[in-house]
C-alpha cells in the first residue's frame, strides 16, 4: 500500500473516532408559576451541584471510552442565575439573610447512548431535589425526568447541548411550577 493511501486511510479512521464534548449548562426557564404573596416574599436561594463527577456519560459508538460528555463549569452558578431570574420575574425577592431557604440540588445528570457500532438513540436523565427550610419545618421533594431521542448518528456538540439543557430545564421548571412548594416557601 502506498504511503498517501495509508495516510488517507489512517486519517479516515481517526475521523471516525468521536472526541469528547463539553456541555454548557444554560437552560431556559419561565417565571415561577405562583406569584409572590404581598405579605412575605423574600427567601434565600441556594443551588448545589451534588453530582459525584462532571462527566455525564459517553457519546457511545466503537470509541465510547474516549468520547465522554462533561459539563465545563460548576453548573450551580449558571442554575442559580436562571432560577433567580425566574423567581424575581414572579415577584419574589432573594435575600441571603432571609429566614426561609430554598435549596435546589442537582443530584443526577446522565447521558446514555444506545448502540455498539452506531449510536441509534440517546437518553438523558436528570434528578433535582428541592428543599424548603423554614423556622418551623423542612419540606423536601425530588423531581426526575428521562428523555430518549432516536438518532441516525451520534449527535454533534450543539445538539447535545440543546438536549441536555432542554431536559434539565424541564425538571428545574417543575420546581418553579410546584405550587405546594412555593406556598410552603412563603409561610
Amino acid at each position: 500500500m502506498s504511503r498517501p493511501v495509508l495516510c488517507s486511510l489512517l486519517f479516515c479512521l481517526a475521523a471516525c473516532a468521536m472526541s469528547p464534548q463539553n456541555i454548557n449548562i444554560d437552560p431556559v426557564l419561565e417565571p415561577a408559576a405562583v406569584k409572590a404573596s404581598t405579605d412575605y416574599n423574600a427567601f434565600n436561594l441556594l443551588v448545589r451541584d451534588e453530582r459525584d463527577t462532571n462527566i455525564l456519560g459517553s457519546r457511545g459508538g466503537p470509541y465510547a471510552k474516549s468520547a465522554v460528555l462533561k459539563t465545563r463549569e460548576d453548573i450551580s452558578d449558571k442554575l442559580y442565575a436562571v432560577l433567580s431570574d425566574a423567581f424575581t420575574s414572579a415577584g419574589f425577592q432573594l435575600d441571603a439573610e432571609a429566614t426561609n431557604q430554598l435549596i435546589v440540588s442537582v443530584t443526577g445528570l446522565a447521558y446514555e447512548s444506545e448502540g455498539e457500532n452506531r449510536v441509534s438513540a440517546v437518553r438523558i436523565r436528570v434528578v433535582v431535589k428541592a428543599t424548603v427550610a423554614t423556622i418551623n419545618n423542612v419540606y423536601t421533594k425530588q423531581y426526575k425526568a428521562s428523555h430518549r431521542t432516536e438518532v441516525f448518528m451520534a449527535p454533534d456538540a450543539g445538539t447535545n447541548n440543546k438536549m441536555v439543557n432542554d431536559v434539565l430545564g424541564a425538571v428545574v421548571q417543575r420546581v418553579l411550577d410546584d405550587e405546594e412548594l412555593l406556598v410552603y416557601l412563603q409561610n
